[in-house]
């Protein structure tokens, strides 16, 4: 709880965190989806959760990184996800302890081989949940 306060989040919340670099395989997409469904068919109960997307929009030769992570902004405006309801962090110093604020691991992949993100979620003994991929399943 101490990494809650310290990052200014509710120590009562329920928060669901995907951990993933700003690139069209991870499909961030698709987590804010689910979220918009959440929220929409669960309003009351969408009070007390908080979805993070923590990534990093690293540039790369042709900026393909900070346009998808530029797109994925602008997707979640015009999915109208109320505010206190996501946070989306581009940067982070020590990922454990981020992993730590998280109930609940998501990965939403096209393609993975190992995922880091759900095993260092499992790591810290998080229950996860990811696409139904081979390096998922």
């Amino acid at each position: 709880m101490e990494s809650r306060e310290k990052l200014g989040l509710p120590i009562n919340a329920f928060i669901v965190g995907m951990v993933a670099h700003f690139n069209q395989f991870k499909d961030h997409l698709t987590f804010a989806k689910a979220i918009k469904e959440i929220v929409n068919t669960h309003p009351v109960e969408a009070w007390n959760i908080i979805f993070m997307v923590v990534g990093n929009p690293l540039l790369s030769a042709n900026n393909s990184y900070d346009l998808y992570y530029n797109k994925f902004k602008s997707d979640l405006y015009d999915l109208d996800i109320p505010r206190f309801n996501i946070r989306v962090i581009s940067f982070v110093e020590n990922m454990t302890e981020m992993i730590h604020t998280f109930d609940l691991g998501v990965l939403c992949s096209y393609s993975e081989g190992c995922p880091n993100a759900l095993l260092e979620c499992m790591a810290s003994k998080l229950p996860v949940t990811g696409s139904d991929i081979p390096g998922i399943r």
